[in-house]
């Protein structure tokens, strides 16, 4: 039996919510795990429901996840990186 991985979407605007969507719909995933800095982004994707939990932070969205796929605002990125690096498991992606 092999056991399912779980993964993470940063960036919920229409490539992330779309990406994390299309990651949920395979079936593959234990959990899709999204976060966007956007309250109104964030509150977006939980009504349509384009993953299976949202995180109130980067770095709690990273916490057991496998992969960890970006879809942010350039401006936004390094900071994000530098927030959930000491948070992902070793050996993620």
């Amino acid at each position: 039996m092999s056991v399912r991985a779980t993964v993470t979407v940063l960036g919920l605007g229409s490539i992330g919510a779309t990406f994390a969507q299309a990651l949920k719909g395979t079936g593959r995933f234990a959990q899709v795990v999204a976060w966007d800095p956007d309250f109104d982004l964030a509150r977006q994707g939980q009504k349509e429901g384009v993953a299976d939990r949202f995180a109130g932070s980067a770095p709690e969205a990273v916490r057991r996840s496998a992969a960890v796929f970006l879809a942010l605002p350039p401006d936004t990125l390094r900071d994000t990186l530098v927030a959930i690096s000491p948070h992902l498991n070793a050996g993620a992606v």
